[in-house]
């Protein structure tokens, strides 16, 4: 999320989690609870190496956007 989206998000918490669903989804959204309550500790080595595979993953998909592709883009997760 670029920094005024995510400014948006804060300040607009009742309307933020309808964006988030219709930007991502339900099944994204449960996904993402999952990993963040899995309590799976990472290096800085593999923090570095999850960065650079969601930074190819944007760039995949500011690719497809550039190509004219509109809604709900899948990504790779990393695990």
């Amino acid at each position: 999320m670029c920094f005024s989206c995510h400014s948006w998000f804060e300040e607009n918490p009742a309307d933020s989690g309808q964006w988030l669903i219709n930007e991502i989804g339900e099944g994204a959204i449960q996904i993402l609870r999952e990993k963040r309550d899995s309590g799976i500790k990472v290096t800085k080595l593999e923090e570095k190496d999850i960065a650079k595979h969601y930074r190819a993953q944007l760039k995949a998909i500011e690719a497809e956007r550039d190509t004219g592709v509109t809604g709900y883009i899948e990504f790779v997760s990393y695990q």
